[in-house]
């Protein structure tokens, strides 16, 4: 895989938009459901034996002529989950679709860990393996360490249970943000399975729909010979105009069955066209889905 170091750490600056509470165990910038070390109160609770003097309410007291403690939320890091399709068919289009997705994906995990961010990244149906685990981690030396990880990944030939994958990312736990990336050329009921263990699996999950780089969607009349990257099956055709529209309308409706299915299981759904800058998906469309601040 190529990956574009300039790119990655491009955003710093930015990061990940938050759900109502952060669920990580490290200190951080979010807002946390338990109470502890924050700014933001949270509520009141009676005076106990060994509470700091500095935190009672003291206009309570002459209210109410009761010793009242203020709690504050704690501030917590966030636990992101990146799962990653490296399958056969993420190998096609120039760029490749793996080259944008993986620089995607680690753009994303960068501007998790600037912010101290736990995250836990996985590639499944690489040529290395059907599931290969990168690195987890909360600071930004865990960024080198991906990197040299993805710099190795490159697409395999075998179908994979991304459902499985995902699950076995999440090691049992949910995330406050998760990320599928992937160009979901699998059959209806996997896709199904799919979306459905993304959103078990996470507060805010995002699928990241990889098109284009196919190029099936120009006007290319001729003879044309399809072959499926991940089978090796092939098939010729005559592409005319009649079956050009046929299949940009086939692909329409397709896109907006998986729509629905992310609706269904409340996940959020954003296509990301591979042969356009990441920089503009970054900037404009994470944005205005309220992905990135």
């Amino acid at each position: 895989m190529e990956i574009d170091r300039s790119l990655v750490q491009r955003f710093h600056r930015l990061r990940l938009v938050a759900p109502s509470f952060a669920s990580g165990h490290r200190n951080g910038e979010r807002r946390a459901r338990a109470t502890g070390h924050g700014m933001e109160f949270a509520d009141y609770r009676h005076y106990q034996d060994g509470d700091d003097l500095r935190r009672v309410d003291w206009n309570a007291w002459t209210r109410l002529n009761a010793l009242l403690v203020r709690m504050f939320h704690a501030d917590r890091n966030l636990n992101i989950h990146i799962h990653l399709d490296a399958s056969g068919s993420m190998g096609v289009g120039k760029p490749r679709r793996i080259d944008f997705a993986g620089n995607l994906a680690l753009t994303l995990a960068a501007i998790g860990l600037s912010q101290r961010d736990t995250v836990r990244m996985c590639c499944f149906g690489a040529a290395q393996g059907r599931n290969m685990r990168l690195v987890n981690g909360h600071d930004n030396r865990t960024l080198g360490r991906m990197i040299a990880q993805m710099s190795r990944v490159e697409p395999g030939g075998e179908v994979v249970d991304i459902r499985r994958a995902i699950l076995i990312n999440a090691g049992g736990r949910r995330s406050d943000r998760a990320f599928l990336i992937s160009d979901l050329l699998l059959e209806d009921d996997q896709m199904q399975r799919a979306i459905r263990a993304l959103s078990a699996t996470s507060a805010r999950p995002v699928l990241l729909h990889i098109v284009g780089g196919d190029g099936l969607t120009a006007e290319t009349p001729g003879s044309l010979e399809l072959r499926d990257a991940e089978t090796g099956l092939s098939r010729f055709l005559e592409m005319t105009p009649a079956l050009h529209v046929a299949y940009r309308e086939q692909v329409t409706v397709w896109r907006a069955k998986v729509e629905r299915l992310c609706a269904r299981y409340r996940v959020q759904y954003l296509v990301a066209t591979c042969d356009a800058p990441i920089d503009s998906l970054i900037t404009h469309t994470l944005r205005r889905a309220a992905v990135v601040e």
